[in-house]
Formats: structure tokens, C-alpha cells, sequence
């Protein structure tokens, strides 16, 4: 079975949809959906967004970062 992948599990932990995660962070749901899918990695994202995104999610940008990398592995 696949584990539930990081960032959905800071967006489930907060009780928030894809839609309600993506306006909070300032970005369209469909983009937000990518990332947690890892269409897109954060790494391909620039900073300044993925900063954002952890200010939203309330974790470090290094945890963020980080937490994606080892559960993709």
C-alpha cells in the first residue's frame, strides 16, 4: 500500500480540501494538485512559492522541502 503522500497528510491534518490549501497559498487549486501529486516537484517550484506554501501548511520550508524528498523515495 502506497503512504499517504507528505503534503496531503499537512493538508488532511489541517481538515482543508485541495481548493481551500490552494487559496490560502496563494496559488489555483489545479497547480496545488500537482504538487501533491509530485507532478511537480517543489524543487522545480520557485521559493518564494514554496516558502508560502509552508507558512500556509505551518512547518519549516527545510521540513517541507525535506518531508517530500524521503517519502517519494
Amino acid at each position: 500500500m502506497k503512504a499517504m503522500g507528505y503534503l496531503e497528510g499537512l493538508r488532511r491534518k489541517h481538515g482543508w480540501s485541495v481548493t481551500e490549501v490552494a487559496l490560502r497559498g496563494g496559488v489555483h487549486s489545479s497547480t496545488y494538485h500537482r504538487w501533491e501529486s509530485g507532478k511537480t516537484k517543489l524543487r522545480d517550484i520557485p521559493a518564494d512559492r514554496v516558502r508560502r506554501l509552508a507558512l500556509t501548511l505551518g512547518v519549516p520550508f527545510e521540513a517541507l522541502v525535506k518531508g517530500q524528498e524521503r517519502r517519494k523515495r
